[in-house]
């Protein structure tokens, strides 16, 4: 799973990076109380994080993806006297029965399609490769 936040430029632009790191931090707060013990959580770069589900197939991943959309989006994140409400769109991919030819490289980049065809169909959800 690979996700991004929305809009995230705003944020730096209106509260500055520092806030914006503050906020960077309370999302990844939220995503590691919903991960599982065996997942892996880590930011990918800029907004973005990436998020391992071993042994997971992709009905399972795209049930704890919507449940991290949903606790980001009802999460209030207080900063500089306000209260932003934040938004993520996430792309998944999972490998299955038939993906023996399945590179961690092809893997990623199905997923980072699916996160992009989240973006393009109008944020704040969650696309599968």
């Amino acid at each position: 799973m690979i996700f991004d936040v929305d809009f995230f430029k705003n944020v730096n632009d209106t509260y500055g990076h520092q806030n914006g790191d503050l906020v960077l931090k309370a999302i990844s707060g939220k995503a590691t109380e919903i991960k599982r013990n065996t997942d892996l959580l880590a930011r990918y770069g800029g907004e973005e994080f990436v998020m391992v589900m071993p042994q997971t197939e992709l009905m399972g991943a795209l049930v704890i993806a919507e449940r991290l959309r949903q606790a980001i989006e009802e999460m209030d994140s207080p900063l500089d006297g306000h209260i932003l409400k934040m938004t993520v769109s996430i792309g998944v991919a999972a490998w299955g029965p038939h993906s023996m030819d399945m590179t961690i490289d092809k893997l990623f980049k199905l997923a980072d399609q699916a996160l992009y065809t989240a973006k393009n169909s109008g944020r704040n959800r969650v696309a599968s490769a």
